[in-house]
Parts: C-alpha cells; structure tokens; sequence
C-alpha cells in the first residue's frame, strides 16, 4: 500500500463518518431512527473569523495540470464537471464539481506533478456504482474499496495528472 494512501487512511474516515452521515430531512419525520444507530452529527457551521465575511457559498480547491483541455476533458466525462469560468490567456480554468458550491481550478503548468499529500473527496450513495462508473470510464484506481465496518468506504482513484481523489460513503 502506498505510504500517502496509508496516511490518509489514518486522517479521513473521522472526516468522512461525518460527511457521509445523513440527517433525517423534514420529508421523512414520520421514519424512526434505528435505536441501535447513533444520531447522525448536525451539519456542520462554516467557520468564521472576526472582521472578516466570507463568501460561504463558494470555495475552489485547484490543481495544477501539464494539459488544460485534456484536464478538463477528463473531469467532464468521468465527474459530470462544467466549465464554469475560464481565463484562457492565463492558463486557468474552474469546472464544476459534484459538491454543491465547490470548484476544481486548473492551473496549466507544464511541468506541473501532482502532489503526493493533497486529494479531493466527495460522498457519494452507492460505493458500488460508483467505481463501476470509475472502471468503465478507464479511471486509474488507487487499489479497491475500502470498508471501515460501520463507519465508512472509500476509494481512491487519480485524474490522469496523478492528482488524488477519493469518494466516501457510509456502508451499506
């Protein structure tokens, strides 16, 4: 197992057990929780800092690329991502992501190497499907599911840069 995979196994599932509870919506209060299955944790509140207002509804995380069309490409057709803003002459785009309100940035930088200690994470419902998607989409996976009993599943995979990525969900 890679050295960064390992540590990030040690880091996320805390993280992930959290993002991946679901709270039960208004739609369904007439459903009783399971009394064997704690509570699922409350949202999470945005942080905020004295004196300075955040746009809290907008946040971009960013990669740095060798090929910006090729990127982007590859984000559309195995993400769903859009091109939500570009700056062409500055080798710099934003595509959509599967997380309300989150952006990917690329960056083109032709001697651009993806880093070995930073990754992106989404949730998603069903593990299954989901790497089936990766798979039938030639997506480079960083080894199988991964199942914490309990807590939570991911699977890492990387964009064709080597950049990690990984998706989280609660076992079924």
């Amino acid at each position: 197992m890679h050295t960064t995979l390992r540590a990030l196994l040690l880091t996320l599932p805390l993280a992930a057990c959290a993002a991946t509870s679901t709270p039960i919506s208004a739609s369904r209060t007439s459903d009783v929780q399971d009394a064997s299955q704690p509570a699922p944790p409350p949202a999470p509140t945005p942080a905020r800092i004295p004196g300075v207002e955040f746009h809290s509804e907008s946040s971009i995380v960013q990669f740095h690329v060798r090929d910006l069309d090729a990127a982007k490409a590859w984000y559309q057709r195995v993400l769903g991502s859009e091109v939500y803003y570009e700056l062409a002459e500055q080798g710099w785009c934003e595509v959509t992501t599967p997380a309300r309100g989150v952006l990917l940035g690329l960056s083109h930088n032709p001697g651009a190497v993806a880093s070995e200690t930073t990754s992106l994470g989404f949730g998603v419902t069903d593990m299954a499907a989901a790497k089936a998607w990766l798979v039938r989409n030639n997506v480079t996976l960083d080894g199988d599911v991964i199942t914490i009993p309990g807590v939570v599943s991911l699977l890492y995979f990387s964009d064709p840069e080597g950049n990690k990525i990984w998706f989280h969900a609660t076992p079924q």
